[in-house]
């Protein structure tokens, strides 16, 4: 542990090394392996490269890349004695690179992060090296996609409106204050949001209001009369309808489905039942 003292310590204005010993000799050792391996880390341009395609939304980029560098066999470097927390370290500083160079692409953030925090646990649970490498190659086509996706909305206002909803799905969500946060007149966003995305405003923030509920039901206990109100719907008789409407059965028929096996399954491998 680094002690504050030896913090306190280092002269910033001095020239030489401030590495702590036991860093520097860790350093060395990997230096001189990697000298007699000949093996060597990814390029910093083959990495800058990889995150542009992510951040471009090239999922075909992605893949043809990652092909190249598992044929080459780029080694990676060694920031551990066990393979399988080497696998997983490398997977957190991808998974982190991923997640940044989407959201430079255009995707929300809250999204982003949200699909960083359910691969990390994924892979938290993987015991197989080659399974979290595999995991870590799927989340970056997994991102290049995902912002693909984003970018066939071409107009600015679209994203900023999708952003919006996106990101107030438990409010009331009107056309004044869509117009007003895209910059554009209530008419105009309308007719284009329309053309753009194939369906009307109020469909979409319903769609999207509805998906989201739907994952609360499968994944939480909440009351269905809570999950209404949580997504603002008017009653939960009003949420039923369109529920039922668009996924063929009741909030509460869906709940106690098969679908509901995901969340007992979840709340008994968190209890560690196996």
């Amino acid at each position: 542990m680094i002690k504050k003292l030896y913090l306190n310590s280092i002269n910033l204005d001095s020239m030489g090394d401030i590495t702590p010993d036991f860093v520097a000799a860790e350093f060395e050792k990997g230096t001189a392996y990697r000298r007699e391996t000949l093996e060597n880390h990814m390029s910093y341009e083959e990495e800058t490269q990889l995150l542009l395609l992510v951040k471009n939304g090239d999922v075909e980029g992605v893949q043809q890349l990652l092909q190249h560098l598992g044929s080459l066999g780029v080694a990676v470097g060694s920031i551990s004695e066990s393979n399988l927390k080497q696998s997983r370290y490398l997977f957190l500083c991808g998974i982190t690179m991923f997640t940044r160079a989407a959201i430079e692409g255009g995707l929300n953030e809250e999204l982003a992060y949200d699909l960083s925090d359910a691969y990390i646990k994924c892979m938290d649970r993987l015991e197989n090296q080659n399974q979290v490498l595999e995991l870590s190659f799927i989340s970056a086509l997994d991102f290049a996609k995902r912002v693909r996706r984003m970018r066939v909305l071409r107009s600015m206002p679209i994203k900023k409106c999708c952003r919006y909803i996106n990101n107030h799905l438990h409010n009331k969500i009107t056309l004044s204050d869509l117009a007003a946060y895209s910059g554009c007149s209530e008419s105009y966003l309308s007719t284009i949001f329309k053309k753009q995305m194939g369906i009307g405003l109020n469909e979409y923030i319903l769609h999207e209001k509805l998906e989201a509920a739907r994952k609360v039901l499968l994944y939480t206990e909440l009351p269905v009369a809570a999950i209404a109100a949580q997504f603002h719907f008017c009653t939960h008789s009003n949420f039923s309808l369109h529920f039922r409407r668009i996924y063929g059965t009741t909030p509460a028929n869906y709940r106690n489905s098969t679908h509901s096996l995901i969340w007992k399954e979840l709340n008994a491998r968190d209890k560690g039942i196996t």
